[in-house]
């Protein structure tokens, strides 16, 4: 295995969390070949049309259910994208971790010789 097989031009094992903790998970989908989390649409915009629909309908105790509804996907989809997000980067690290050992062990191996 040689280096250039090593996604990431990273050189030790922190620069490499922080950098996959960042990336959008497209980048990652394209760097490591692991297929991204499909995350549901609209997390952050059904809190704010909850908070606005709360706020406009004040009085109207129908656009206030309506608002909860929609309050509560928000935080659902949030919470369920940000662990998928999480888990699929963590398995990202991970599978960058064992090419980096693959790759030392090789390097150690040919030391040896």
């Amino acid at each position: 295995m040689t280096t250039n097989a090593l996604p990431g031009n990273w050189q030790d094992f922190n620069e490499a969390k922080e950098a996959i903790g960042f990336m959008p998970l497209k980048e990652l989908e394209t760097m490591f070949g692991l297929p991204a989390p499909s995350l549901m649409s609209y997390s952050g915009h059904s809190l704010i049309g909850a908070f606005v629909l709360y706020f406009l309908g004040f009085r109207v105790s129908s656009l206030q259910l309506l608002a909860f509804a929609v309050g509560v996907y928000g935080l659902m989809a949030l919470v369920t994208n940000r662990t998928k997000a999480a888990a699929y980067r963590e398995e990202c690290y991970k599978t960058w971790v064992r090419k980096r050992a693959d790759i030392m062990l090789d390097e150690l191996e040919n030391q040896d010789d």
